[in-house]
């Protein structure tokens, strides 16, 4: 092999890497950024339309205060989305113009909103869990029965179960419990998981 071949060779090899570097050239970071808020506006979109449509199971016997969990997880959600759209839109004008400088922080603001609608979304649920034990009749008769000097009043008293029933499309027992002593009644509503709703003193006739 000559030299010239040797030369022919060489410039090959050199044309077929500046065709491989010409066909994968650097990506644009605004490209990147680009997908990015795509991206999260999917996610977003798609967490807020499950969360959402589950609404109705996934409001349960939580306090309130916990449904505020989720209530504020949906509109973190869905600033998410306004953001992600908001920092898709600078983008498009930064590719046109040159002027975007909140792009950056818009698709940022997104991702945290993200994040916390996750995260608040995520907490909900394994309250949720840790509430969704549901007792039987006798841990319910059980769970009434100590809280009832609560309910009452009177300390150091004895009470007896009369009656127990249970409404299945509520998931709701109703218990009427009298005192030993005086015979006091009281009829109490409580939930299959042990929240009690609420309390009634029976007037005797």
């Amino acid at each position: 092999m000559d030299a010239t071949d040797k030369a022919e060779i060489q410039k090959a090899i050199k044309d077929m890497v500046g065709q491989a570097v010409s066909m994968n050239p650097d990506p644009n970071p605004w490209s990147i950024m680009e997908e990015f808020t795509k991206t999260v506006v999917t996610l977003s979109s798609a967490l807020l339309a499950i969360t959402v449509t589950f609404s109705g199971k996934l409001i349960g016997d939580l306090d309130s205060w916990a449904s505020g969990i989720l209530v504020g997880s949906w509109a973190c959600g869905a600033a998410s989305i306004i953001c992600g759209v908001a920092a898709h839109g600078l983008i498009v004008r930064f590719l046109k113009t040159k002027k975007g400088a909140w792009a950056t922080r818009m698709a940022n603001t997104a991702f945290i909103f993200l994040v916390i609608s996750t995260t608040g979304i995520a907490g909900y649920g394994f309250l949720m869990a840790k509430n969704s034990q549901v007792s039987s009749a006798v841990e319910i008769a059980q769970i009434v029965l100590k809280d009832m000097p609560n309910i009452s009043g009177l300390e150091n008293t004895k009470w007896d179960l009369i009656s127990l029933e249970f409404n299945n499309l509520k998931n709701i027992y109703s218990l009427i419990i009298t005192e030993k002593e005086n015979g006091q009644k009281y009829n109490v509503s409580i939930t299959s998981k042990g929240k009690i709703l609420r309390t009634n003193k029976i007037n005797a006739a």
